[in-house]
């Protein structure tokens, strides 16, 4: 039985969703400014993780 796995760098985009610093608009991933302080915040950042594929 094979089972699909998600790439690396589609976890990382769906991190980045999950915890809104990144969003799609016209079929383009743009950085959400008003975010960027949470790349200081490890903490915050992380407690996103167990939603993932929630996002």
């Amino acid at each position: 039985m094979s089972v699909n796995r998600p790439s690396m760098g589609t976890l990382l985009v769906e991190w980045a969703k999950a915890t809104r610093l990144l969003r799609i608009a016209g079929g383009r991933l743009l950085p959400v400014k008003k975010n960027a302080k949470l790349l200081d915040r490890p903490h915050e950042l992380c407690g996103a993780l167990p939603h993932i594929g929630q996002a």
